[in-house]
Parts: structure tokens; sequence; C-alpha cells
């Protein structure tokens, strides 16, 4: 292989390395930012449900229906599932945590 070649190749591997970092810091930044518009989200479900007894019963519903994990529920203070119900529960949330990985 000649001389250029090799420096060509050289310098190839190491543009694909500076690819693939960006690539995972441009994942990471869009996860970061995912995870504060969520946060703020909450933020002001929680401070509208202080003030709103109403929208606390309908949010406090939908919580119920919604979260599948007693791990979950307990921030919530809702009840705990027994049984099929919880088992379900860690299928689904073992799916979507597969599906988020891919």
């Amino acid at each position: 292989m000649s001389e250029r070649l090799t420096k060509l190749e050289a310098q190839k591997k190491l543009l694909e390395e500076k690819i693939l970092k960006l690539q995972a810091h441009e994942k990471e930044r869009e996860r970061k930012v995912g995870n504060k518009r969520k946060f703020l989200f909450g933020a002001m479900v929680e401070a509208w449900i202080a003030e709103d007894a109403t929208m606390k019963e309908q949010v406090m519903r939908r919580m119920e229906k919604f979260l599948t994990r007693n791990l979950d529920r307990r921030y919530f203070g809702l009840t705990l599932l027994q049984g099929a119900a919880a088992n379900e529960g860690m299928k689904k949330n073992a799916q979507a945590d597969g599906a988020q990985e891919a």
C-alpha cells in the first residue's frame, strides 16, 4: 500500500471517529433538552393542580391509568397494583424501555 493511501486511510479513520463522537454528543444534547422540557411541563402541571382542585382530580385519574409500575405509583401516592395488573405494568415498561434504546 502506498504511503499516500495509508495516510488517507488514517485520516478517514479519524474522521469516522469524530463523526461518531459528534453524533453521540448530539444525541446526549437532545436527551437533555427532552428531560428539561418534561421537567418544566411537570412543574407547570404541579402549579396548576395546586390552584385548581378539579384539574388535580382529572390529572390524578389519568395518572391512575397511565402509571403501571408500582415504583412510579408510589411517587404519587397511588394505590399499588397487585398480581396480574402489576406484572402487566412491568411488561409494558420493559417493552417501552427496549423501544427507547433502539
